[in-house]
């Protein structure tokens, strides 16, 4: 049986390296991404009916200078479990920081910003600020 497991946050990598290399270049914060679940299914231990999952995020992010960016994404999921249908989705724009630090030959981009959020949950709608903080390996 086929099994997704989606995440909807920042997925810190850590690596090590020697610290002989250290012209390493920082990930780049200017993109579009987009992703899509048809399909999904995810199987939790206990429970007789799998969560049945479609959906799709789609962010931006746009770098100024060498510490600062602005973010935004948008995101829709439709989960079924048996008889019932819970509609999720979640909206966020951002500004926020990074600072890249050199581990050898890769590079770790620590970063974080302040959002405005606002999150659907089966048509009922709530607002207000966010955090969000990770780490990227460039």
């Amino acid at each position: 049986m086929k099994k997704i497991f989606v995440m909807g946050g920042a997925v810190a990598l850590l690596c090590a390296g020697s610290m002989s290399a250290l012209a390493a270049d920082p990930p780049s914060w200017d993109f579009v991404s987009a992703e899509v679940i048809l399909n999904g299914d995810l199987s939790v231990d206990g429970v007789p009916d799998d969560f049945d999952i479609d959906g799709y995020r789609v962010g931006v992010a746009k770098s100024f200078g060498d510490w600062f960016m602005i973010r935004a994404s948008s995101d829709a999921r439709q989960v079924d479990v048996g008889p019932v249908d819970v509609d999720l989705g979640a909206q966020q724009a951002g500004i926020g920081g990074h600072f890249p630090v050199a581990l050898g030959a890769a590079t770790l981009d620590f970063w974080g910003s302040v959002n405005y959020e606002r999150v659907t949950f089966d048509g009922v709608v709530g607002d207000g600020p966010g955090i969000d903080l990770g780490c990227v390996h460039g």
